[in-house]
């Protein structure tokens, strides 16, 4: 579809420019230079927008020419503002039937090996862990909107990919907080509400996660008590 490649093409080139400013000007305009580059980064994700919309595109264009593309210009820009912001889009403007469809794709593009920043200690900077929560965030409110939904999940093995995606993240991010990685098996959790019915692999899998913040971690109370809850929830659904 020309359109649809029009499209592709001027995101790639704004993106590049986009990216490119942050190596303009000197050191001691780095703050104002990432403030601009903050305002401009809705005029790239708008073409993200406007291939969400654009007549035609349905699920097999979307994987099999738009999102790869994307994603291949998310990666290579390997820019810490630009890889989550737009990651953030992908997941926001897209549908979320799409999401599901490609899910292996995005988590693929989530691995730490091939979407991160690294600092100066070898330290991913990028902020995986919120963009996966909103990705099981969108994919709960979508397996909610409608039982007849559910085996569509079941039959990508959704569980499975986000358990593993999310293990990866945390051994990426060695640093990350206690009450961060919490966070990512509560929304795990909340997913697995919506989508499941019980199943004993899961739950074991599940509470296998949850035990390993047990043992004598000094975590929040209130953190931990909602851990426990949403593992609970999910042993007597």
């Amino acid at each position: 579809m020309d359109a649809v490649e029009f499209v592709l093409q001027n995101f790639t080139e704004m993106n590049k420019l986009w990216v490119r400013m942050q190596h303009q000007g000197p050191v001691r305009e780095k703050e104002k230079l990432e403030k601009e580059r903050s305002e401009l980064r809705d005029l790239v994700g708008k073409n993200l927008h406007v291939l969400s919309q654009i007549e035609g595109v349905d699920l097999e264009i979307y994987r099999d020419s738009v999102l790869p593309r994307v994603l291949e210009q998310i990666v290579n820009c390997k820019d810490e503002l630009a890889q989550y912001y737009l990651m953030d889009c992908i997941i926001q403007v897209f549908p979320d039937e799409y999401h599901l469809q490609t899910l292996e794709t995005l988590l693929l593009a989530l691995n730490f090996k091939y979407l991160c920043t690294i600092n100066l200690k070898n330290k991913p900077t990028v902020d995986l862990k919120t963009v996966l929560s909103q990705l099981m965030e969108r994919l709960s409110n979508y397996a909610a909107s409608s039982p007849e939904l559910l085996p569509e999940f079941l039959q990508v093995e959704a569980f499975s990919k986000l358990s593993n995606a999310i293990g990866k993240v945390i051994e990426a991010q060695v640093d990350m907080p206690m009450s961060e990685q919490l966070t990512l098996y509560v929304s795990l959790s909340s997913f697995t509400l919506h989508v499941l019915e019980f199943n004993e692999s899961v739950v074991s899998t599940l509470n296998i996660r949850s035990n390993a913040f047990r043992g004598g971690l000094l975590l929040g109370s209130g953190s931990l008590d909602q851990s426990n809850r949403m593992s609970t929830m999910v042993i007597r659904k």
